[in-house]
């Protein structure tokens, strides 16, 4: 085991080597130099913020996904978006599809 402690250990690639910390040891690292622990702070602040845009933006909702299937316009990469469905909406575009069919 690299650490002896029960903290979580961080693997780091970098060019010439991989380094090995527990979280106790990144954050003694960091809390030396507060502004270099700010900067980092703000890179993942902004890394969150911007995933969770392409988040929102890749979403498909029930009502993509019945117009999809009614209008048998279904995009070529329909099975990675439909892999990242929220399994709920899924569902219930499979539902809507379906009972309009059956009463087409």
């Amino acid at each position: 085991m690299v650490c002896e402690n029960k903290d979580k250990v961080f693997t780091i690639k970098v060019d010439k080597c991989c380094l090995v910390l527990s979280q106790a040891e990144l954050m003694n690292c960091l809390t030396a130099k507060p502004e270099l622990f700010e900067q980092a702070i703000s890179r993942g602040k902004g890394l969150q913020r911007a995933q969770a845009v392409e988040c929102r933006l890749n979403q498909i909702d029930r009502w993509q996904l019945y117009e999809w299937l009614k209008g048998n316009r279904i995009p070529g990469d329909v099975a990675s978006l439909v892999e990242t469905m929220n399994t709920t909406e899924l569902r219930e575009g499979v539902i809507e599809f379906l009972l309009a069919e059956r009463n087409a």
